[in-house]
């Protein structure tokens, strides 16, 4: 069953535009459906198996209570695993796109990291994208990732072969070395 999150600012915006499809989503296509917006007590009466809301207060206007919202949604999306995460709304766009790239990247990297455990003998080209007195940062394109590497002589767009080590899963990190 397929997972879809819709996050709006007010729920009078799921009422006027989304409970209709979330209906079709549930009956015609199998989706779970799941509605996060600011507290409104009628939105339990259109919940069942398969439609959830989850309450959270996303006030108008930008302030610090964001990065709350943002926090509070990035738990949200990691727990429920969603497939899709659309959202509507300038407030709820701006915290809900951030809080669901920054829980992408944590499954994007543990998927890389995986990877990088299993082909433990693979190399990958790298290059100097910045120096910053004897720390050498490399971009490796292949992995859409980047190290820092200590002690090495090169200069900004060098190219390096490294391979990974000490990869580290729930830390989430991964150390790569220049192959000679």
């Amino acid at each position: 069953m397929k997972k879809i999150c819709f996050v709006t600012t007010i729920s009078g915006t799921i009422k006027a535009f989304l409970l209709d499809f979330a209906q079709y989503l549930v009956e015609k296509n199998g989706y779970d459906v799941t509605f996060i917006c600011d507290n409104d007590e009628s939105m339990y009466s259109y919940t069942n198996d398969h439609i959830h809301y989850i309450p959270i207060s996303i006030k108008r206007g930008i302030g610090l209570d964001g990065l709350s919202v943002i926090r509070q949604l990035e738990k949200i999306f990691r727990d429920n695993c969603f497939d899709i995460v659309q959202y509507a709304t300038p407030n709820a766009s701006f915290y809900a796109s951030i809080a669901a790239k920054k829980v992408s990247r944590l499954s994007e990297t543990h998927w890389k990291l995986i990877y990088l455990l299993q082909n433990p003998e693979k190399t990958y080209e790298a290059y100097c994208i910045d120096i910053r007195g004897s720390e050498f940062q490399f971009l490796i394109p292949e992995l859409d990732m980047q190290t820092t590497l200590k002690a090495v002589n090169a200069k900004l767009n060098d190219k390096l072969v490294l391979k990974a080590a000490n990869i580290d899963i729930p830390n989430q990190t991964a150390d790569f070395i220049p192959i000679l």
